[in-house]
């Protein structure tokens, strides 16, 4: 029996079958493609709102702080303010709280500078407040910086850098 690859050629037999089995690769593609683009944008998103959770959190922390120290100047309002004050914060130190106390005796001002650690996730915030003393009786608690403190970036010790030059 001769094969006649001619006939062979022209006939068109099973054609339908390639063609489906194609259009199904091709289907199964992307859809392959939809579901890692998906799974991406999913961890993405994740990461955004763990964040976006942390921060906000950090900044609750931030101010329940600012709150301490609005309330320990009310306190302390009169005679014997750094006194009063000093102590007031003193009690209030702890692994989420600290402060700074620098006294600008010129212009009757004390500026406190909070910094704020959530716990949790190591996030520190930082704040800045001006105690403006010209009423002793009634003093006032200005904000001049409230800014979230970036943390230190740590490298993959296991890059090599090479200087191109050497």
């Amino acid at each position: 029996m001769i094969f006649n690859f001619r006939k062979m050629i022209n006939d068109h037999r099973g054609s339908s079958s390639v063609l489906v089995m194609m259009v199904m690769l091709m289907l199964i593609s992307f859809a392959v493609l939809a579901m890692l683009s998906s799974y991406s944008h999913y961890k993405i998103a994740s990461k955004n709102a763990s964040w976006t959770k942390d921060y906000y959190r950090l900044e609750s922390l931030a101010n329940e702080h600012y709150a301490i120290v609005k309330s320990l100047v009310a306190d302390a309002a009169g005679h014997g303010f750094k006194e009063a004050f000093v102590a007031g914060l003193s009690e209030k130190n702890s692994e989420a709280f600290h402060w700074s106390l620098e006294e600008d005796a010129e212009n009757d001002r004390f500026y406190v500078t909070i910094d704020s650690k959530d716990v949790t996730s190591g996030r520190q915030f930082e704040a800045k407040l001006s105690i403006v003393l010209t009423e002793p009786q009634h003093p006032q608690v200005r904000v001049i910086k409230w800014q979230e403190i970036p943390s230190a970036f740590d490298y993959d010790s296991g890059l090599l850098f090479v200087d191109p030059e050497e």
